[in-house]
């Protein structure tokens, strides 16, 4: 049975134009007995002009197939959904995924999956077309964005393109440099693998719920092999975090101290002077190559 009031909502708009404004975000999401989850993080996208960019900086093909993250009432899907050759759209919550397959009822190349994406075999989507590669897109809530940006550095070969809106937060992170206080384990990673860049502040009023903070849209196209060559890429990962995870402490006890290496303060500093890296130096002072150098270096030795 179709949901009445999204019907009603709905009445003279065209698939193109389904983003709500906020009045009639609040409206619905009233009728249908429906309250934001906090825990979801969920903020619905209620501006078109911003939409439309996300779809534009997208550009969906009759060859992609694209997998959306966080679908929610479809905003997004639906005219995905006009453009691609396959739209997943994966949203957790099951108040929501009701009615988001109600809106999207007739468009016959849209597969909703109701679930926790994080969780979900990602395989089983990626490997059903072997020759195409996959674009994702979503609006990530801040609590989880970076274990999302984590999990999918581990499909990035059936990967081309993800698109996502962060809070600025992490999106500054992402596309930060040495000698910065955001650079860290997460801008290390994604820029070894990938070309990241900030295209565009999303202001909170875009939102409903309102966060307390503006978002970014940024883009990462994964690059067709590491961009430094890596003799062991848990080795690289296990340095990584290593050196930032007393990010204050000098790279020598840094490293020395972080159990997951099992170094001796001696073989650390012999490695280090080595490499010709200071061992005083700080995580956020090393760069990308230096980080890699050293996981090398270490994974040879040990």
């Amino acid at each position: 049975m179709r949901l009445l009031n999204w019907q009603l909502d709905y009445q003279g708009l065209s698939q193109d134009n389904r983003v709500f404004n906020q009045t009639q975000i609040k409206k619905f999401l009233k009728d249908n007995n429906i309250r934001p989850k906090k825990e979801f993080g969920q903020n619905f996208l209620i501006d078109k002009n911003i939409n439309n960019k996300i779809i534009n900086y997208l550009d969906p093909t009759t060859e992609d197939i694209v997998i959306e993250i966080g679908a929610g009432f479809g905003n997004l899907t639906i005219p995905i959904a006009q453009s691609s050759y396959k739209i997943y759209a994966i949203e957790k919550d099951k108040r929501i995924t009701r009615i988001l397959r109600d809106n999207l009822s007739g468009l016959n190349n849209v597969e909703v999956i109701e679930g926790d994406f994080l969780k979900l075999d990602l395989n089983n989507i990626l490997l059903k077309k072997k020759s195409k590669k996959v674009k994702i897109v979503g609006n990530l809530p801040y609590y989880i964005s970076s274990p999302i940006i984590f999990h999918l550095l581990d499909y990035r070969n059936k990967i081309d393109y993800i698109l996502f809106s962060l809070q600025k937060e992490v999106a500054t992170r992402l596309t930060s440099q040495p000698h910065s206080k955001d650079y860290g384990i997460l801008s290390c990673l994604v820029n070894m693998y990938a070309e990241c860049k900030s295209l565009i502040d999303i202001k909170r009023n875009s939102f409903y719920p309102q966060p307390k903070v503006d978002s970014s849209l940024v883009s990462l196209k994964f690059l067709e092999s590491p961009r430094y060559e890596i003799v062991d890429e848990e080795g690289f990962r296990q340095v990584i975090k290593a050196a930032f995870s007393k990010r204050r402490k000098q790279i020598l006890n840094a490293l020395s101290s972080y159990r997951g290496l099992g170094l001796s303060k001696d073989i650390a500093k012999g490695i280090l002077d080595e490499l010709n890296i200071d061992v005083r130096k700080r995580a956020e002072d090393i760069s990308l190559k230096d980080f890699v150098r050293l996981a090398n270096a270490i994974s040879k030795r040990l």
